[in-house]
């Protein structure tokens, strides 16, 4: 439970360097691979995996999938949603993951405001 807290803290930045990746030109599978070398556990680990599986041939799409499968958790489930709807429909997902981190840092600021 508290990894689960702990790596739902850390989607806001998750979101950050995904959307500098991603505007820097870096692929989808690129920014994965960054956010996994480049952030802490455990969100590094689970995005080593989607990385990793996705070299083992699965989509990325699944590979994605599987993650919301090991963390079952609404704001993990909300990103992997987003990416599989702009990956059919396409358009910015740089865009569309800056308002899904604002979301979510406004729900943890709210949770801790509340919990005072």
């Amino acid at each position: 439970k508290r990894r689960i807290k702990k790596l739902v803290e850390q989607l806001p930045e998750v979101f950050d360097l995904m959307c500098q990746a991603l505007k820097a030109g870096h692929s989808l599978a690129s920014a994965i691979q960054l956010i996994s070398q480049q952030m802490p556990d455990p969100i590094a680990g689970e995005f080593a995996i989607v990385f990793h599986e996705q070299n083992l041939g699965l989509t990325i799409e699944d590979a994605l999938l599987n993650m919301t499968k090991r963390v079952d958790q609404m704001d993990v489930r909300f990103f992997v949603t987003a990416v599989l709807i702009q990956r059919q429909t396409g358009g910015d997902l740089a865009e569309v993951l800056e308002k899904i981190g604002k979301v979510i840092r406004d729900r943890i600021q709210l949770f801790g405001v509340v919990r005072r």
